[in-house]
């Protein structure tokens, strides 16, 4: 993770921080109904497991840089290719929030995808809400063909994946039948989230976006 786009998710969490009382790992869902980890998962047809930390170190790498920032409990959400991380992302000055690396099982063993921060957790799973109600799409198999990241050899993320300054965010990447990008902008104290999912198999857009105010 960038030293810029580390700054701008500091940013995003002093505010979501300032909302809720909630600790981050359950605070990033806050919704009419605060979902934890293991439900938001459980939608995409995941399973919930504990996994040494010897495991972990010797499957899923980290660099040097990111063995300063990052943490692990051994939690982890996978099925038969997919393995998806539970992570805490260190900002300083007791600052910490929950982010999930995706990783897909290949014939050289895991590959990292993409890790999703504590404000992109929050867009996926408003995606899944929005594609299960507004679009009728609810079985989980389905659901997670359209949003887990996929890895794709030297094209997997999107080549526009940006931070500019602390005002702005984007992040990409391919899914089994689509494309999925989520968009953070900041004005002032209020952020505007817009994720946008290209379904390759029925040639159709799917967008959904949500603003949250902070008081930082």
């Amino acid at each position: 993770m960038s030293v810029e786009r580390r700054k701008f998710l500091k940013n995003g969490l002093i505010g979501l921080l300032s909302i809720s009382l909630l600790p981050p790992s359950i605070s990033f869902l806050r919704d009419k109904r605060q979902l934890s980890l293991k439900e938001l998962f459980s939608r995409l047809s995941l399973k919930q497991g504990s996994f040494s930390s010897s495991y972990l170190n010797e499957n899923f790498k980290l660099t040097v840089e990111e063995a300063d920032q990052i943490s692990r409990n051994g939690t982890v959400f996978y099925s038969d290719k997919i393995f998806c991380v539970k992570e805490s992302c260190q900002y300083g000055h007791g600052l910490k929030s929950t982010i999930v690396s995706f990783y897909e099982k290949t014939s050289n063993g895991y590959n990292k995808v993409i890790s999703l921060n504590h404000i992109e957790l929050k867009a996926f799973a408003n995606m899944i809400s929005y594609l299960e109600q507004e679009h009728n799409i609810s079985d989980p198999v389905d659901l997670q063909r359209l949003l887990v990241p996929t890895f794709k050899s030297r094209k997997h993320l999107a080549s526009g994946n940006r931070v500019e300054g602390m005002r702005a965010s984007q992040h990409g990447y391919y899914t089994a039948h689509g494309y999925c990008s989520i968009q953070i902008n900041a004005k002032g104290n209020r952020f505007k989230i817009q994720t946008k999912l290209l379904n390759f198999k029925k040639a159709e857009t799917y967008q959904n976006s949500y603003e949250f105010q902070t008081f930082a």
